[in-house]
């Protein structure tokens, strides 16, 4: 009987689930908590540049934060190269960023994630010029390795 019960994953299986499901919905809560302080500081800086008295610098008085480095010194640059060298064909700039993604086993859900990613590789494939640019009839830019 305990063997049958050790084998059964299926409560262990339902509680990860359930356990991620809050894990995603505290995610979406944060963003929106994040979402909803920016706009209240918007508002507060409004108001404190419509004050007669207030003649300071508002960025001045913003707390320091260290840049999060996503990418090392050609760390992107080389990660497009090899997506681009094992590619079957053409690849949009996305496609390519969620190939970066997955390869440095990143969060592909960070929708705001893979937009700023998609953004750094169609940038660095505009200015490097290491590979070919076409587009299709809807305007849609495809990049292939240039040999």
């Amino acid at each position: 009987m305990k063997i049958e019960a050790i084998n059964n994953y299926s409560l262990a299986v339902r509680r990860l689930l359930k356990r991620r499901g809050l894990l995603l919905s505290e995610i979406e809560t944060i963003r929106e908590r994040n979402a909803q302080i920016k706009h209240e500081i918007i508002a507060l800086d409004r108001s404190l540049t419509i004050l007669e008295n207030f003649k300071g610098d508002l960025n001045a008085q913003m707390p320091l934060h260290k840049n999060q480095v996503i990418f090392g010194r050609g760390g992107l640059h080389k990660a497009i190269l090899d997506t681009l060298r094992v590619a079957d064909g053409p690849m949009m700039s996305r496609q390519i960023a969620l190939a970066v993604i997955a390869k440095r086993k990143m969060d592909a859900n960070d929708t705001k994630f893979v937009s700023d990613v998609t953004r750094r590789v169609a940038k660095s494939l505009r200015q490097t010029g290491v590979a070919n640019r076409t587009k299709d009839d809807q305007g849609y830019i495809w990049w292939t390795r240039a040999t």
